[in-house]
């Protein structure tokens, strides 16, 4: 198996994933169970590796929580718009 990168699907992924109503359900559901999960258990300003973080969604939700985020992301595409994201 070899990773995938995603640069020439990011933008798409912005519009019709991420940006859509699907999209903002399956990140609802996913930061719900993060909450009632993981999160309640981590301790303050656990570090965090948001290994495969796409444009950033949970590691900026993650550091609004006080927790020190590294996000990696092997798509030079999708990491840029998370740092225009974080830097918004």
């Amino acid at each position: 198996m070899q990773d995938r990168n995603f640069d020439d699907l990011a933008e798409r992924f912005v519009k019709k994933i991420y940006g859509s109503d699907k999209g903002e359900i399956r990140l609802h559901i996913l930061w719900r169970d993060l909450q009632e999960g993981l999160i309640a258990q981590l301790p303050a300003q656990a570090n965090i590796l948001d290994a495969g973080g796409g444009i950033g969604q949970l590691s900026q939700r993650l550091g609004k929580l006080g927790h020190p985020i590294t996000l990696c992301e092997f798509s030079g595409d999708m990491l840029k718009l998370a740092r225009d994201s974080f830097a918004a």
